[in-house]
């Protein structure tokens, strides 16, 4: 019996669907199609020596390879495509550069197939000068290369794609002025990845106490209520509760109305349900050191590691550093970004803030303070609220009374 390896990029659900209805099809005609989604269903566990090494194996020994090209795939190829993204795809590209360079470009075993012509718009140049098959009209010619026959009653045709409808992400919010000072940094990247436009889905704040990290998480969730809606912002505080089924309470009474699916309380269920989502949701957890080791692993399955297929969710984990996700270390790296509280030693944002927050206390007193607390946001923001709640704005002046 014929063999053949199918390598494609594994984009969405629709997609790898379309791939494996296609892959079934070949499959009735006589053909022994290797496909990673039917190996996975005769084995659940995954292959005994992992994905990488499989796919490279069926790259490098199977038969015949079809290539289900797309750019994706193609920049996989060219070598071109993001580090982070794509990983089985790029391996098993190089295996089949490499296959096609050791046989001197004599080419008897790849082919590529593609679902619409526009697939092929950007087609790699060392792959241009073989033929490829369109998956329906050409069905017939693959599967005589192949060495298939075509039954007398062939499986379904295979369906058009639907193609899931945009995202559409809010514009910045400029009329927000957010309640604290300084954190410039940290609060336009947070807004930006509630506008779609940067390619980080999830926000890291990692501080030790009195760095003012539950402020800023505070004005952040604000920001998102106010620019996504309520019924699409979810806080869980692990102080109090750290607990899986507190998380899974949290998120079914919070997003439960844009995301109806949280309530069936399945780890595989919350993955399908958030990769589907077509509108933008705020997932923040705080105070993650509190969380447990069943929660922070729950987590780091189901939300972190699918932050590459969850287009529409956005992240913000709040914690003390010891137990933070080091974005770094992670194969979703790429979509995210970590941010270290320090103190604020510059008098001028702390100016600045004061001078909304209490407008009576005089621009010597605010530098004063700063001094005395080193610029600790904590320290210095209760300070400035005890001068606030004790002195006049007449007394404050007299004390603070500039000498020039």
């Amino acid at each position: 019996m014929p063999q053949v390896f199918i390598s494609y990029r594994q984009l969405d659900d629709a997609q790898r669907q379309r791939v494996r209805d296609f892959a079934h099809r070949v499959r009735t005609c006589g053909i022994d199609v290797v496909l990673d989604q039917f190996y996975k269903d005769s084995n659940p566990g995954g292959p005994p020596e992992g994905w990488p090494k499989w796919s490279s194996d069926q790259a490098t020994k199977t038969e015949r390879v079809l290539i289900i090209g797309n750019t994706p795939w193609f920049k996989c190829y060219d070598g071109t495509e993001n580090p982070d993204a794509g990983l089985g795809a790029a391996c098993e590209a190089r295996d089949i550069r490499q296959r096609l360079y050791d046989r001197g470009g004599h080419n008897d075993i790849v082919r590529i197939v593609h679902f619409d012509k526009s697939d092929l718009d950007h087609i790699s140049h060392g792959l241009k000068s073989y033929d490829w098959f369109h998956a329906e009209k050409n069905f017939d010619t693959l599967i005589a290369w192949l060495g298939g026959t075509i039954p007398t009653v062939l499986a379904a045709p295979l369906q058009p794609l639907v193609t899931p409808a945009p995202l559409i992400w809010p514009a910045r919010l400029t009329s927000f002025v957010p309640d604290m000072a300084n954190r410039h940094d940290e609060f336009t990247f947070f807004a930006d990845t509630l506008t779609g436009t940067v390619q980080q889905r999830a926000t890291f704040i990692s501080a030790g106490t009195d760095h003012g990290k539950t402020k800023l998480v505070a004005e952040f969730y604000r920001y998102g209520c106010e620019v996504l809606g309520d019924h699409a912002c979810s806080w869980m505080d692990f102080k109090s509760r750290g607990t899986v089924s507190d998380l899974w309470d949290t998120l079914a009474l919070d997003l439960g109305t844009r995301l109806p699916g949280l309530n069936d309380r399945s780890p595989v269920k919350l993955r399908e349900v958030l990769r589907n989502a077509r509108e933008p949701v705020l997932i923040v957890l705080d105070t993650y050191e509190s969380a447990t080791e069943e929660a922070r692993e729950f987590v780091h399955s189901n939300l972190l590691g699918e932050l590459r297929r969850t287009d529409a969710v956005r992240l913000l984990v709040a914690g003390q550093p010891q137990t933070m996700p080091d974005p770094a270390k992670e194969a979703w790296r790429a979509y995210a970004r970590r941010f270290e509280l320090g103190n604020i030693p510059d008098a001028a944002p702390w100016i600045a803030w004061a001078k909304e927050t209490y407008p009576q206390i005089p621009r010597e007193a605010v530098i004063t303070i700063v001094a005395l607390t080193g610029g600790v946001p904590g320290a210095t923001a209760n300070q400035l609220n005890l001068l606030h709640g004790k002195y006049s704005a007449a007394q404050l002046a007299e004390m603070f009374r500039n000498p020039s």
